[in-house]
Order: C-alpha cells, then structure tokens, then sequence
C-alpha cells in the first residue's frame, strides 16, 4: 500500500520569491521522507505548468528532470530571485524614519524587515538597535534610549514599546 503525502503545496506563482517556495518544498520533502532521487520529479509536479515551462527553457537542450534538485533549483534561484546589491539595502534601511502616528511596533517590524537583505550578518542586532534609536519619532524616547549605557536591541524595543504604551 503507497503511503499518503502529507501537505499540501501550491504550484509556483511568478513573482514569488523562489526561495520561500524551495523552503517550503524541501519542508514538504522532509515530512515526506522524499529522497534526493525524486527530489526533482516533486518540484516539476507541484511547481505547477509555469515552472516546468521555465525550467526547461533554462535546460536548453536537456529535459528539466534529468538535472539533480539541486543543480534545478540553483538554476531557477539564478533567473528568478534577483542579486541584492547590499550597498542600496543598507541606504534604505538606513533611511527608515518612525512616521507621525505610525506605532513603534510597528516600525519595529519595518526594521528587521528591511534588515533581512541588508546583509549584516553578526552586525544585525546593533544595526537594528542604532536605527531604532535614530529613528524614532519622539526626541524624548531617543534621549531616554540613549541615557542607557549598555542598550541591546531587545531593551530598546522594550523601552519603546512601554514608552509607546504609556504615551
């Protein structure tokens, strides 16, 4: 008796980002208990008619399934997710003010959403902490954040997330 597939894993959309997909792909591979020797047959099944068709085109002269998982998806990664230039991801970021009105929370989340492609590495919690600091709307919060001598990120968001409260 075949076992059952667990999951469920819509075909690919353009304009998806390729590698969420490939994320949640090889989470569905895992649950599955889906060897590297069928890895390729899942991805042009589920990834849908519009993925195969690009893949194939990628392959040129070769079928899309004779390539291994991984060749296929660095293949598609390649064409499909575009090269960040850091230089530019970090003058955004570096850019990202608090509006009038808008909740520190919420400019928390805005943050270390624009601090994913910047590349920071090790440096991520103190890039997050300073412009957090830089960037808050209330001068009197900045200069509280800054009375802290030894301020961490999460202390930061802590203090501006009670600040925001009691404001």
């Amino acid at each position: 008796m075949a076992k059952p597939i667990l999951g469920n894993l819509e075909p690919y959309s353009l304009g998806d980002s390729i590698n969420n997909y490939l994320a949640r792909l090889e989470a569905y591979y895992e649950l599955n208990g889906i060897g590297d020797d069928k890895k390729t047959a899942h991805l042009l099944l589920i990834g849908g008619a519009t993925l195969y068709e690009l893949a194939s085109k990628l392959c040129s002269l070769k079928s899309p399934k004779s390539l291994a998982y991984d060749r296929l998806a660095h293949l598609l990664r390649g064409h499909l997710e575009p090269v960040v230039n850091v230089v530019v991801e970090r003058y955004k970021f570096r850019n990202l003010f608090q509006q009038c009105g808008e909740p520190i929370g919420q400019y928390i989340v805005k943050l270390r959403t624009a601090a994913l492609s910047c590349d920071f590495n090790s440096f991520l919690e103190d890039a997050l902490r300073d412009q957090l600091v830089v960037g808050v709307a209330d001068q009197e919060l900045r200069n509280r954040l800054l009375l802290e001598p030894f301020l961490d990120y999460m202390s930061a968001c802590i203090i501006a997330q009670a600040w925001d409260v009691l404001e």
